[in-house]
């Protein structure tokens, strides 16, 4: 057993792990916490052997469950409080893939702070009567398990608190990095959420110290945690072939190898004036020029032009129609062609989930042969040594097409 204390001598955590002084080896199922993680919750001498690597595991959820992840942007987006919440991003990403996916688009899940604003946007979007779930309630809930599209927003952190008392219960040592100005708790004089410094906490959530790496990875790994287990609420029927998934997930926050596919996400949120023009050159029923687009949304001709020039360099399906030298007198004009809502979006071409027909196999085996008798130094030559973990007939490794 375990206890941490602060420097009030309160009690911060109890952990009684179980005794696995005899225990060959533990398998952790669904997880991908940090070493130091394990070695907390099991032993202090736990080694870790992954059963399958990356591109293993990446298969198997692919083909085996029917669940293709992608990666939507590069940034982790941490949402604990809400602060963060990107409303125009998240606004621009609901609108294309209800656009592209229709009514079979209707889930989300993300953090308990934004919960409702993610319910509220998705319905704004078109997506009437949203289904969504929070952090927290990924690992008990399968409301999605039949839902063909998913998006998962941003993530959460762990308090600090979680971090050093773990880095503490390991004997090492790390602190949060600070910034230069007053926490906004105690205006400086030093508490328990500055950990008695007086600053606050720097942006980032960095750390500092002899052990700031293994408190990084502490951190990494609960993230990622929660994202692979909320991509994991959809195609939970392995036995249907039908039951199959595409999940968007938008941050970086995933176990490594997790993303089938990596996008840039958002390209271009709009503006206020710029949704004014959008909507107005949407609506209309034939084209319009600068002027009387300016004139409709109540913005500058310069405005119109620099708009309509960045959609004409956009690729894809975003870009207007110019008609140059056609209008009044040799006024150029413009007209929609598929113009998203709310900004410019790249999430890659919709893919249908995987189908039934694949080739692919794999061997578990023991990274440590055990000896038999027939291994001994004096006993007979034997020109291949079994485990535990081998068939008698061996494994067809196949392929991974399909």
């Amino acid at each position: 057993m375990t206890i941490v204390l602060d420097d009030q001598n309160d009690v911060q955590t109890v952990r009684a792990t179980p005794d696995l002084n005899l225990c060959r080896s533990v398998i952790g199922l669904d997880a991908h916490p940090a070493l130091p993680k394990w070695q907390a919750n099991t032993v202090p001498h736990m080694q870790r052997t992954q059963v399958l690597d990356p591109e293993e595991r990446r298969l198997w959820r692919r083909y085996e469950r029917g669940l293709r992840v992608v990666q939507v942007g590069t940034a982790t987006r941490p949402l604990t409080k809400g602060e963060y919440f990107d409303d125009r991003g998240f606004r621009a990403i609901a609108s294309q893939l209800r656009g592209t996916y229709g009514e079979r688009f209707r889930t989300a899940i993300t953090a308990k702070s934004v919960e409702d604003r993610v319910a509220s946007i998705m319905n704004e979007a078109g997506v009437h009567d949203p289904k969504t779930m929070h952090y927290g309630e990924e690992k008990s809930r399968n409301d999605f398990a039949d839902e063909p599209i998913g998006l998962v927003e941003g993530v959460i952190d762990p308090g600090d608190d979680h971090v050093v008392n773990l880095l503490a219960e390991l004997d090492l040592d790390a602190k949060p990095e600070r910034s230069e100005g007053e926490c906004e708790h105690c205006e400086g004089e030093g508490c328990r959420k500055c950990l008695g410094t007086g600053q606050q906490r720097a942006h980032g959530r960095g750390f500092t110290g002899e052990d700031a790496d293994t408190a990084r990875e502490i951190l990494a790994s609960v993230r990622e945690n929660h994202v692979a287990q909320a991509a994991g609420r959809y195609a939970r029927n392995p036995d249907d072939p039908d039951s199959t998934a595409t999940v968007y997930v938008r941050t970086d926050a995933m176990p490594t190898g997790f993303a089938d596919v990596q996008t840039p996400g958002v390209v271009w949120t709009f503006g206020q004036k710029q949704d004014r023009i959008v909507e107005e050159l949407r609506e209309a029923a034939e084209p319009l020029s600068a002027r009387v687009l300016a004139d409709r949304a109540e913005c500058s001709k310069e405005h119109v032009r620099q708009t309509m020039r960045r959609f004409e360099d956009e690729d894809g399906d975003h870009d207007v129609q110019v008609f140059e030298s056609v209008g009044e007198h040799g006024a150029t004009l413009y007209a929609a062609t598929g113009l998203p809502n709310s900004g410019v979006v790249d999430v890659g071409s919709p893919t249908e989930a995987y189908g039934s027909i694949y080739t692919w196999g794999l061997a578990i085996r023991d990274p440590n042969p055990i000896e038999t008798d027939d291994d001994q130094p004096d006993g007979p030559a034997s020109a291949e040594t079994r485990t535990f973990w081998e068939p008698l007939g061996g494994v067809d490794p196949g392929g991974t097409g399909g």
